[in-house]
């Protein structure tokens, strides 16, 4: 499961969207719908998904396209002094749907410092992501995935810059979270 460049900076650009949907909902309430347990670089943390009723929008969500499913799930440090702190994504793009979903890219992306350089990124260069689902279940409007992750994240000075393969952190985690369908 690799990317290419202009691959992970959609994924990063799909990130950071959220992250930005996030930031304009600051002032807004947030229901937690989910966790992310990881530890990167052997120190454990906790994540959560975020819903954010009044804009009917969430920070776990999917979309299908044909015969495949991307789902995002954005999980925000409740600990972190904001929300745009700290921001771990797991993004992968599926096909079919359940415990045999075949996960046909991965990717993991770490922002410690929000929309601020630097950020770490799985991607063909420098890391790869795998994603595993224990169970997927994706309704119309709503879905639930359960699952592990692992990655080798690798620190990137900005978007459009390539990865530091000498700068890379190992991480390992587990995620359970309601997803929403992403409103266009």
């Amino acid at each position: 499961m690799t990317f290419v460049l202009g691959r992970t900076a959609l994924i990063l650009a799909t990130g950071l969207g959220t992250v930005l949907l996030a930031s304009t909902t600051l002032a807004q309430e947030t229901e937690p719908m989910g966790r992310i347990q990881a530890t990167i670089a052997g120190e454990e943390g906790h994540w959560e998904t975020l819903a954010v009723p009044a804009e009917d929008a969430a920070t776990a969500t999917f979309r299908s396209s044909g015969a495949t499913t991307h789902i995002a799930i954005q999980g925000h440090d409740p600990q972190a002094d904001s929300l745009l702190k700290n921001v771990l994504n797991i993004e992968a793009t599926v096909a079919d749907n359940g415990t045999s979903a075949e996960v046909m890219d991965a990717g993991v992306n770490l922002f410690p410092d929000g929309l601020d350089n630097p950020f770490f990124v799985s991607d063909a260069e420098a890391g790869a992501a795998n994603i595993s689902f224990d169970s997927l279940e994706l309704g119309e409007e709503t879905g639930h995935a359960e699952g592990s992750f692992t990655a080798t994240i690798c620190r990137r000075e900005g978007i459009m810059e390539e990865a530091d393969p000498n700068s890379c952190r190992s991480v390992e985690g587990q995620f359970s979270t309601e997803l929403q369908l992403l409103k266009e």
